[in-house]
């Protein structure tokens, strides 16, 4: 499970600004892929392989999705 926790070690259940429990994190994406799409129609085909050969990397310190204020870092912890 993860945790969402401040310095002091209390763990954050919404934004203390607006109060929003909704949160996110940033990732370092680094590769190269391609999106495939049909000759005839245009349309996609099936890019289900598209992170295949993608490295991600997330990133420690969670941001509020609404107000965008740091909240602190996301830290693996027991499950609830």
């Amino acid at each position: 499970m993860t945790l969402l926790v401040f310095k002091n070690g209390v763990q954050v259940t919404c934004c203390p600004k607006c109060k929003s429990d909704d949160y996110y994190v940033e990732v370092i994406v680094s590769g190269r892929t391609s999106w495939r799409r049909n000759l005839a129609t245009g349309k996609d085909s099936d890019n289900t392989g598209f992170w295949d050969h993608v490295d991600t990397k997330e990133l420690k310190t969670a941001f509020c999705g609404d107000c965008f204020e740091k909240l602190g870092i996301v830290k693996d912890g027991p499950a609830a």
